[in-house]
């Protein structure tokens, strides 16, 4: 990044491209995994295993207890203190998968489906798997090994998918979902304990943890009750009204999220431990992080634009026409997704200053409004939760965020809003160039494809009208260069420790 160290500018910018590279092999299995899968399995396949992940989910984050972040974000940390931490991560992963092998019973009661208890049962297993690698994972990007991550998660989204469509082909049931769950964490931990450089030792729970529990307590607090937010609505809806009604709102949902945290994922993995280490000195770590948002506004909010102008196209040909009620759904969604690429990353930003308990209360208020909407919208069903849920975002959550960042002095809103606004004033334009193109009589495939070109060339020509929004374009191109220089040279890069 600018005004970063070589070190860090170096690894930074191979990992941006490694990530790219990443995302465009892991969203591209994603989008033919979901017309694939749509077409192999049932609504109703998906809306069971929509009803056991946010079980899953929430045990899950007792698991972490936050100390892989807090593993990034500390500035010196001893390896004693590491293998601590991993013991204590295990253990955690241990209680958890029993728990969750408990409770499965009172799930199966809750909705009322027998299919339910097995599967949450069998979910035990990945978080077990999970727990192994989490330490290997904190400790390469601790160390900048970025394209080393890249490259481990490649493999294992090629794992995911393959076993994902055998095993649908084969027996057309929803296990298919836990079973390319297992292959993904199982692949991830044999890659990482051999390439991360780093082993556990012998086990201890005891001693000193460096104000790193605190730390990650906070985080915990934070992730359980965001949770909420994130989850609640896939359980009301599964609960009041079934698996089919979940099973499209399921697919609207996590269809945006493919151009959302396929690009988000991997950046806050670089953006985390970058930005960690400027933690110390506030205008390098601002003008770091305003380059990492303007990469992944520029990259993902095109993409949210098109989807959110043309969602009926977009359902059905990524999932085939019986899948179309989703399309109400996916829109409502849309217009939440078309500022979360910037919001999602303040969230990063105040975690990299080790501002955890800020974090915690910002996402308990948050996650609260969140809730009441999806009380108020649930007696429309699906459309009813995400039209709520929509109209929520937009009057609480990006207020009180742009409210709390700026207020800190981390950044400022009018830098913020200089690389947002034009992709924002974009996306209207995309709006109003599908209706054009609709009257004009395009449709389907032709019509995703111009409308396409359009959403990003219209985004690059608006953010070139300044100063900031050429400076990111500039980076993404920059980006682009790297990455084929890489190819021909490939030059090591250090990796930082201590």
């Amino acid at each position: 990044m600018a005004n970063a160290s070589p070190n860090y500018r170096q690894a930074a910018s191979r990992g941006a491209y490694a990530a790219g590279m990443q995302q465009v092999v892991r969203i591209s299995l994603q989008i033919l995994s979901a017309v694939v899968l749509s077409r192999l399995l049932r609504p109703e396949d998906f809306g069971v295993y929509a009803m056991v992940t946010p079980v899953a989910t929430f045990v899950g984050l007792f698991q972490d207890m936050g100390l892989q972040q807090a593993v990034i974000q500390r500035k010196d940390i001893t390896p004693d203190l590491i293998n601590r931490l991993y013991w204590l991560n295990f253990t955690a992963t241990c209680v958890i998968a029993a728990v969750l092998v408990a409770i499965s019973p009172a799930v199966a009661w809750f909705y009322h489906d027998e299919r339910v208890m097995p599967l949450t049962a069998a979910l035990a297993v990945t978080i077990i798997l999970g727990g192994i690698v989490f330490q290997h994972h904190a400790v390469m990007q601790r160390n900048l090994q970025f394209h080393k991550l890249a490259m481990i998660d490649m493999c294992c989204a090629v794992a995911s998918f393959i076993t994902a469509v055998v095993t649908a082909y084969i027996w057309h049931s929803y296990w298919s979902f836990w079973l390319s769950g297992v292959a993904s964490v199982g692949i991830f931990g044999l890659l990482a304990s051999r390439v991360s450089g780093w082993r556990p030792g012998k086990p201890t729970l005891r001693g000193d943890t460096g104000g790193l529990l605190k730390f990650g307590a906070h985080l915990t607090g934070a992730n359980v009750v965001n949770y909420f937010a994130r989850n609640l609505d896939n359980v009301l809806i599964g609960h009041a009204w079934g698996p089919v009604q979940l099973g499209f709102y399921d697919r609207a949902y996590k269809l945006l999220l493919f151009p959302i945290y396929g690009v988000y994922g991997p950046l806050m993995g670089i953006m985390m431990p970058v930005l960690s280490r400027l933690q110390n000195e506030p205008e390098r770590m601002r003008n770091a992080y305003y380059r990492f948002v303007g990469l992944v506004t520029l990259i993902a909010m095109p993409g949210i634009a098109l989807a959110f102008a043309a969602p009926k196209e977009v359902i059905t040909l990524l999932l085939g026409a019986r899948w179309l009620p989703t399309a109400e759904i996916f829109a409502w969604l849309g217009a939440v997704a078309l500022f979360q690429p910037m919001t999602m990353t303040l969230g990063t930003l105040l975690m990299a200053k080790g501002q955890s308990k800020t974090i915690l209360w910002m996402t308990a208020v948050l996650s609260c409004t969140a809730v009441a909407s999806f009380a108020i919208g649930l007696h429309d069903g699906g459309v009813g939760v995400a039209r709520a849920y929509t109209i929520e975002e937009y009057l609480c959550r990006l207020p009180l965020q742009l409210w709390v960042v700026t207020r800190g002095g981390h950044v400022r809103l009018r830098d913020l809003m200089i690389r947002w606004l034009p992709l924002m004033a974009s996306a209207g334009l995309t709006i109003l160039a599908a209706e054009g193109l609709r009257m004009l009589g395009l449709t389907g495939v032709p019509l995703l494809i111009l409308l396409g070109l359009e959403s990003y060339l219209c985004a690059v020509m608006l953010l070139s009208l300044t100063k900031a929004g050429r400076g990111t374009i500039k980076d993404v191109w920059g980006m682009i260069n790297e990455g084929l220089i890489m190819m021909r040279l490939r030059p090591a890069h250090p990796a930082v420790t201590g």
